[in-house]
């Protein structure tokens, strides 16, 4: 990467692209690890908001949260690393603690240990991991995520048996040109997803409604007129 800095001038930088994709009730997002996450792209609609008179509106973006089941683990074909977090309630926190020769009093202010479980580079410890899983006690088990395959060579993605983890799917970075077309493939073939999405407009709390406010905001003429002393 310093190669590539190397080679930009003193008034260049080098951006990275993130992708988003608009549905009817809901918004996907993709980026590359150096490019605008979620959470930068909400700060940029909020600031839209300010700029064209509407800062008494916040736009909030909730993810959609998926859990999986210790099946759903144990039929990966490929586990690489994890992160388990326990707190006083599991049996294993007190092991952990007894290792150190610890007191209760000693470990009051400790709420939780987390154990990474980190295999050598590109090696499959799914034994390893199954162990874990079918010995570990829910009760105190905060977050567990498994980094897994579905098949060997397929894409990597985290598990969560504790905690949950964003609805997500993956697209392949190496064709700029074809990266629509696979969000849409991958939008039209995740059940997950069209799970989350019913439940998510079936929700009494999701109010289909449009402030008056946002009515002039449909087409490119009402967002030049508002935006022209920018």
């Amino acid at each position: 990467m310093s190669e590539i800095y190397d080679l930009l001038s003193s008034d260049e930088r080098l951006g990275f692209a993130s992708y988003v994709y608009f549905g009817p009730s809901y918004l996907g997002f993709a980026s590359t690890i150096m490019a605008p996450k979620a959470k930068t792209f909400g700060v940029f609609l909020n600031d839209l908001l300010e700029a064209v008179g509407l800062s008494e509106y916040q736009i909030v973006l909730h993810p959609l949260l998926k859990q999986s089941t210790k099946s759903d683990a144990m039929a990966m074909e490929f586990m690489g690393r994890s992160v388990i977090q326990i707190t006083k309630e599991n049996a294993f926190y007190e092991d952990i603690r007894n290792f150190f020769g610890g007191t209760s009093e000693e470990f009051a202010d400790v709420d939780a240990f987390e154990v990474i479980i980190k295999p050598r580079r590109r090696q499959n410890i799914k034994p390893a991991i199954k162990k874990v899983i079918s010995s570990i006690e829910d009760e105190g088990l905060d977050k567990m995520i498994i980094r897994s395959r579905e098949e060997i060579g397929g894409e990597l993605m985290d598990i969560y048996l504790a905690g949950k983890g964003h609805v997500s799917d993956v697209i392949e970075k190496s064709k700029e040109g074809s990266i629509k077309h696979q969000v849409e493939e991958k939008i039209k073939s995740n059940s997950l997803l069209k799970e989350k999405i019913k439940e998510h407009e079936s929700n009494d709390e999701f109010e289909k409604m449009e402030p008056n406010a946002f009515s002039g905001l449909h087409n490119a003429d009402s967002w030049a007129s508002r935006l022209s002393d920018l």
